[in-house]
């Protein structure tokens, strides 16, 4: 059975196009920072990094920063908002967008699993 998983929370900010996501790429070991922006006329902005490892740390604001960890289950990273909404969407993914139907995603066997690990904490 194919199958692809995401985890996609939300995390209040003042200014989505000012908030950066750091994040580490696979391989690289080089701390790489996700923005957003929202091109013209559009209502939505979302950003990807196809090798992400381990982790995203967002700065929401008054000290605070949220870091969402996660195994090499996930090897997607997608940052996504809307305009004027005053949130962030962090999203560790499996598969490419339209995953299934390219067939970029897990196969599960008859009675076989597949666990995955997120987590968030703030530091």
């Amino acid at each position: 059975m194919p199958f692809a998983f995401g985890f996609h929370p939300y995390w209040l900010v003042q200014d989505p196009e000012t908030a950066a996501v750091e994040t580490l790429e696979l391989g690289g070991g080089a701390s790489k920072f996700l923005t957003l922006s929202f091109p013209e006329g559009q209502e939505q902005g979302a950003v990807s990094v196809d090798n992400a490892a381990e982790y995203a740390i967002l700065d929401v604001g008054g000290g605070k920063r949220v870091r969402c960890r996660f195994d090499s289950s996930f090897t997607r990273l997608t940052v996504w908002s809307v305009k004027n909404k005053g949130f962030i969407c962090i999203e560790p993914i499996n598969s490419s967008p339209n995953g299934i139907a390219t067939g970029d995603c897990y196969y599960l066997e008859c009675r076989e699993s597949k666990t995955a690990f997120v987590s968030f904490d703030v530091v």
